[in-house]
């Protein structure tokens, strides 16, 4: 989990454990408030996700018994234990984690180029004029610059969630969590080295692949020495 969701999870489970434990109101009337001021700031700053839903009905319901004041007995607590872990259960088993991070010394910048070739027609259009074009991306050492962010493992997510759950056969609203997940490259960075030579590694993902899929493959050798 990431850490306004794991924030917000413990809260739900802190309500529990406390109920029917603080005689003071105001510090009972803390307790709702938390948990809704980490649901507000987890759906506004990491983004709601399908994996949570469980979590967020829950959440509605903890802040509603906590605002009525009715104290949880021993039982109703246990249960209400279970069901927030059950309810964990699916952010946990479909996490929103970065890549594995690359071994070598360097850090690893990415740059995305669209390349057209006018020369050569394009097979996989009903255009007679289309261009062949095809779409690259460079993993390589970099000096990265302070302040820059990690790159997204999945750019333009929205416009490709649709096609890629047709391809595997699973609904879109599934997927929707890949756009939030960052890569160890980032953006457009200066190549290390002050024009020392690097080899160079051709890769193609194959037939019906994503230049993505092999992010974290690319990353390792482009950190190595």
């Amino acid at each position: 989990m990431i850490t306004i969701e794991a924030l917000f999870l413990a809260s739900l489970f802190l309500a529990v454990v406390l109920s029917g434990r603080l005689s003071n109101p105001r510090l009972a009337s803390l307790l709702p408030a938390l948990i809704g001021l980490l649901l507000v700031a987890h759906l506004l700053v990491e983004k709601p996700r399908w994996q949570m839903v469980p979590l967020y009905l829950l959440a509605l319901i903890v802040i509603g018994l906590s605002l009525a004041g009715r104290p949880a007995s021993l039982p109703a607590k246990i249960t209400w234990g279970v069901l927030i872990a059950l309810g964990a259960l699916l952010p946990l088993l479909a996490p929103i984690n970065s890549l594995p991070k690359p071994s070598g010394p360097y850090r690893v910048g990415t740059s995305t180029f669209d390349w057209a070739d006018p020369n050569r027609p394009e097979i996989y259009t009903a255009d007679p004029g289309d261009a062949r074009r095809i779409m690259v991306q460079v993993w390589y050492p970099a000096e990265i610059k302070p302040g820059a962010a990690r790159a997204a493992y999945m750019p333009d997510s929205a416009a490709m969630q649709g096609p890629l759950a047709d391809f595997i056969e699973m609904p879109a609203f599934m997927l929707g969590h890949l756009g939030q997940v960052r890569t160890h490259s980032y953006l457009d960075q200066p190549a290390a080295g002050a024009g020392e030579r690097f080899p160079v590694l051709v890769f193609s993902h194959g037939w019906r692949g994503m230049r993505m899929q092999n992010t974290f493959q690319m990353e390792l050798p482009a950190s190595l020495e």
